[in-house]
């Protein structure tokens, strides 16, 4: 398959998910610090939006609703990396301040959508549901990501890779290789803590 291809069924899968949001769970916490669900979904539609915006020009103004707004930025991504020759088109990334080509940014992406997906699920409480053609073909580039690279680190894209069983199974290993630790739970779901009495 085409890896617009693939990165359009990720997005798809993604939107799909995120149109069963209700409004109470836009509050519940992700796996990711200190944001919620609305947090989250914000993030990538700005994420997405600046991405888009240098390529297809005047940015978009979008929904308030995050939900809604999810479906505009990405309509616009695909509709700019659909454009003719775009893998192999260097593209400008305002949160790196750098240039990279359009295959480079659509595998990162790919995988970054999925992990995504994961932690809405989580977050909303329902077991996350990876395609696994999908896996199989990102886990190879998260994986590869360096340990001491750009996108790693306090304050950049992604934590440390966490150590996970070497029998996992590959959607734990694509989460845990962008630094999630499969077993999160939200802190509301966990039973409280139980004190012995002597």
């Amino acid at each position: 398959m085409d890896l617009r291809a693939l990165d359009a069924a990720a997005l798809n899968h993604l939107s799909s998910l995120i149109t069963t949001i209700s409004a109470s769970q836009l509050s519940a916490t992700t796996p990711c610090a200190g944001w919620n669900v609305a947090d989250l979904i914000d993030h990538m539609n700005r994420e997405h939006e600046a991405v888009s915006s240098t390529i297809l020009g005047a940015p978009l103004i979008l929904d308030a609703d995050p939900r809604s707004a999810f479906a505009q930025a990405i309509a616009r991504w695909k509709a700019a990396f659909g454009q003719p020759g775009m893998l192999d088109q260097e593209v400008y990334v305002p949160k790196y301040q750098k240039r990279y080509l359009g295959q480079e940014i659509l595998w990162v992406h790919l995988a970054d959508m999925l992990v995504h997906h994961w932690d809405i699920s989580k977050a909303i409480a329902v077991a996350p549901d990876l395609p696994a053609a999908l896996v199989a073909v990102a886990l190879p580039v998260a994986q590869a990501l360096p340990v001491d690279g750009p996108l790693r680190g306090a304050g950049s894209t992604y934590a440390p890779p966490v150590d996970v069983p070497p029998n996992a199974s590959p959607g734990d290993l694509l989460v845990a290789a962008l630094g999630r630790s499969p077993a999160w739970r939200a802190a509301e779901d966990l039973p409280p803590n139980r004190h012995s009495h002597v």
